[in-house]
């Protein structure tokens, strides 16, 4: 029985990471036809600004080492 659920398992993570791939593709195609408002560009700039410092934070970029 451990192996049939296994099989699901392992069948159903294949299905979700092709449905991820093929929304990453739509999205990605939507993103560069369709151009942003210019309040919606600020929104995403001002996002993107706030969130950078964090992702230096987990990375260690800028700590120095002993």
């Amino acid at each position: 029985m451990n192996v049939r659920k296994n099989k699901t398992t392992e069948k159903r993570t294949a299905w979700l990471m092709e449905l991820g791939r093929e929304l990453r593709a739509e999205y990605e195609d939507f993103v560069r036809t369709s151009p942003l408002s210019p309040r919606l560009a600020a929104l995403v700039h001002e996002l993107e600004s706030s969130v950078q410092p964090s992702r230096q934070q987990r990375s260690g970029v800028g700590e120095t080492r002993p």
